[in-house]
């Protein structure tokens, strides 16, 4: 029900967006939140847009909402392929994370991320490596290598991998990430999911589909048995799925999803 009652607001308040006033951002927050949660960045990008210009005159820089305001311009011009307008917004961010937190924290290997993420799009592969085992390494030095932002950086790593055309390192990286959380954490880690529709999607791109309906469907079992399913994560897998069966001529299969 809480759902249902978010996006309806949603819905009603995209036509109200332009109108908003300060004492609104709340409204503006819960909605673009909600929205780059579900991996809906498309839709997320003018709520984003406009809680910045709220927050860039209603808070300090050095509030942690007008951080967030930030980061978010940050991941959802990512997202929407817009890489030099996000890197402008990663790199402020990332200098605001410096400031609040320390460059030592788990808040500034978050920000380290997204810019990898970025430098990977535009395939500055060497800086992105860079950026992303430093962001490995302020977390196993604050401990927190059990999170689910230490998994994403592994996620990172394994991506700057592959694209690269390194896709050995890449597979080893992420079979032995999937080993350790089978062993040490939940199958229902979302980590867990992410790295096995992560493989799985590396192995359509070889033309290995049998392994990549293997690991997508272990990615699959684990996203339903945590309810999640009305995001883009379980949408893409499905999609990966029908696309390995029609590959296969299985064609039965593939209508399945």
């Amino acid at each position: 029900m809480k759902k249902i009652t978010i996006i309806i607001s949603i819905i009603l308040n995209f036509f109200l967006i332009q109108n908003l006033k300060s004492e609104d951002w709340k409204i503006l927050f819960d909605s673009t939140h909600y929205l780059i949660e579900i991996g809906d960045f498309e839709s997320a990008a003018p709520y984003a847009e406009k809680f910045y210009e709220i927050a860039h005159n209603k808070f300090s820089k050095k509030d942690t909402l007008f951080e967030k305001s930030v980061y978010w311009l940050a991941i959802t011009n990512l997202n929407n392929n817009h890489y030099d307008k996000a890197y402008v917004f990663a790199a402020e961010d990332s200098t605001i994370r410096s400031t609040l937190f320390g460059e030592n924290s788990r808040e500034f290997a978050i920000g380290l991320q997204t810019l990898t993420d970025i430098l990977r799009n535009q395939k500055k592969y060497q800086l992105s490596e860079q950026y992303i085992n430093r962001a490995l390494n302020i977390f196993k030095s604050n401990k927190d290598s059990l999170s689910k932002e230490y998994f994403d950086a592994i996620i990172s790593l394994g991506d700057v991998y592959f694209e690269s055309n390194r896709f050995p390192e890449a597979e080893k990286l992420f079979l032995s990430s999937i080993d350790f959380i089978e062993k040490n954490l939940s199958l229902k880690h979302q980590s867990y999911t992410s790295m096995n529709s992560e493989l799985g999607y590396f192995y359509l791109m070889n033309k290995q589909y049998k392994e990549s309906i293997r690991f997508c469907l272990k990615a699959k079992d684990s996203q339903e048995s945590t309810g999640k399913i009305l995001n883009f994560t379980y949408t893409n897998l499905l999609f990966i799925l029908q696309l390995n069966y029609s590959k296969l001529y299985d064609f039965k299969n593939a209508e399945k999803y």
